[in-house]
């Protein structure tokens, strides 16, 4: 019996540490209508949801052919976002760092077909993309030509942390040319209040059953 109340508790505890995902503008840059095989320069001007820094065709959108993409195929729908050199992208959440909670920023890295992979780092940062750096990863995946790969980095915020209250700043940039982005996604583990009392319950109730049967 004491196994099964263990048991009952891991349950539990795992239920508490569901991911929540949280809104991201843009998250597949789709946003812009693309003809196949075409692109812009967004250079510091960024688009649709997004911040860019850099230089003229520093950074930009993609909508690849199949001498890009086999199939000229996105991960997302249509289109993909592009750096040349160091430049990059950075977006600030409307959702702020809790104290206790961890939060994964994670999207999708590709080398183009008749491009080199030129490398990449994406970073959690609070406020904005030159707030506080949190965590980052350089070229934890390197994709095959023609491929995407995911790729993330993680954060768990401690409770006297300075980013306590601060926006969620996702930022990822370049490192030589180039490397494609698609598909991001921004979740936070939550502790769910309610899932405690669960398990005490649960606990409770397993533990009354057993002393009845010894009765």
């Amino acid at each position: 019996m004491q196994n099964k109340i263990a048991v009952l508790i891991v349950a539990a505890v795992s239920a508490m540490n569901a991911n929540a995902g949280l809104l991201v503008v843009n998250p597949g840059f789709d946003a812009d209508v693309l003809t196949d095989g075409t692109s812009t320069c967004n250079g510091t001007i960024g688009f649709t949801g997004w911040n860019s820094f850099g230089f003229g065709c520093g950074t930009g959108l993609l909508n690849p052919d199949s001498s890009q993409y086999p199939g000229g195929v996105a991960p997302s729908q249509n289109n993909v976002a592009y750096h040349n050199g160091p430049a990059g992208f950075w977006q600030a959440l409307i959702d702020t760092y809790q104290a206790g909670n961890t939060y994964t920023f994670a999207l999708q890295v590709g080398q183009r077909l008749d491009v080199g992979f030129g490398g990449y780092i994406i970073e959690l940062r609070s406020g904005s993309g030159t707030g506080a750096l949190l965590a980052s990863t350089t070229n934890a995946v390197s994709p095959g030509a023609g491929t995407f790969l995911p790729t993330s980095v993680s954060y768990t915020v401690g409770s006297a942390n300075a980013a306590i209250g601060q926006q969620i700043a996702v930022v990822f940039r370049g490192i030589g040319t180039q490397t494609s982005f698609d598909n991001v996604t921004v979740d936070s583990s939550v502790p769910e209040p309610g899932t405690y009392a669960m398990v005490g319950a649960g606990a409770l109730l397993a533990l009354l059953r057993h002393k009845r049967r010894q009765r």
